[in-house]
């Protein structure tokens, strides 16, 4: 095939990929509130400073703060003033919050289930690989 032939059934591919709903909610689990909540529930518990939940997620301040807010208003996260420092918030899951993120995780773990049943173990392996490769090529061109 010649490269524009390929760049199309790429770009064709990769469309249909990103049509999926399990790759919508992956966007979704990756992205925004959720990447949030995600992490907060990694954290075990642990209430955690915005400006580190900055630093970690890679996204700006007034992003995870509009974020927090947000996730507040909705009763997934509380948030409280840190006992050393009364002007510094930290910010913590509540249960509701818990549970819609583990709903959202198990729902991803059984799209993903799913595909790892249908390729089978070693093209999903192999998937994984082409994946990193393309990080690897295309991660250099995006900075």
């Amino acid at each position: 095939m010649e490269v524009l032939a390929l760049r199309e059934a790429l770009i064709r591919s990769l469309g249909d990929i990103y049509r999926l709903e399990a790759f919508s909610a992956l966007g979704d689990l990756l992205q925004g509130e959720s990447m949030v909540l995600h992490f907060l529930l990694a954290a075990r518990g642990a209430p955690m400073f915005p400006s580190a939940l900055s630093q970690e997620l890679r996204l700006s301040r007034s992003r995870i703060t509009a974020a927090v807010n947000s996730l507040r208003r909705k009763g997934l996260v509380a948030t409280e003033p840190c006992r050393e420092d009364r002007r510094m918030v930290l910010v913590s899951l509540t249960e509701k919050g818990r549970e819609l993120i583990v709903e959202k995780e198990g729902r991803m773990a059984s799209y993903f289930d799913r595909m790892i049943k249908g390729l089978g173990p070693a093209d999903t392996q192999r998937l994984i690989e082409l994946i990193h490769r393309c990080v690897d090529v295309m991660g250099g061109q995006e900075q």
